[in-house]
């Protein structure tokens, strides 16, 4: 201790060293949360950038989503009207090969008849022969 200094002015001199080191310690602490704080803003920009960015993403999607379920409603609607269409079709060519199938019959009959209505006309034609034949011998 120097001869002039007294206990007072040596515990002035140690507080006020503490209170400039606290000082500094405060000014350190003070830039780095500031820095800390300017970093987590750029953060938060950056983040709130990629976010912006997903959502226009996730928007599109699901725009592109909703155009690609109405196309397949409409393509399942138009694919049971022509399942619908088919079957009538399916039916309606039964039907007209069940006709076509009585027709064929029908026509066989028919023709089954012309061949015994022209055999039995022949024999007709043969007996008639016979008959004026025999009355013009008479």
């Amino acid at each position: 201790m120097p001869p002039n200094a007294s206990p007072s002015n040596h515990d002035e001199d140690d507080a006020k060293e503490i209170l400039e080191l606290q000082n500094q310690i405060s000014a350190i602490l003070i830039r780095k949360r500031k820095r800390e704080f300017d970093a987590s803003e750029d953060e938060v920009k950056h983040l709130k950038h990629r976010l912006a960015s997903s959502l226009a993403r996730c928007q599109e999607t699901n725009t592109r989503l909703a155009s690609a379920l109405d196309t397949v409603r409409k393509v399942r609607t138009e694919n049971e009207f022509l399942e619908k269409e088919t079957k009538k079709q399916v039916q309606s060519v039964k039907a007209l090969e069940d006709e076509n199938k009585q027709l064929k019959t029908q026509l066989e009959n028919l023709k089954k008849n012309e061949a015994t209505s022209k055999k039995a006309v022949s024999d007709l034609k043969k007996k008639l022969g016979s008959v004026l034949e025999a009355f013009s011998e008479v």
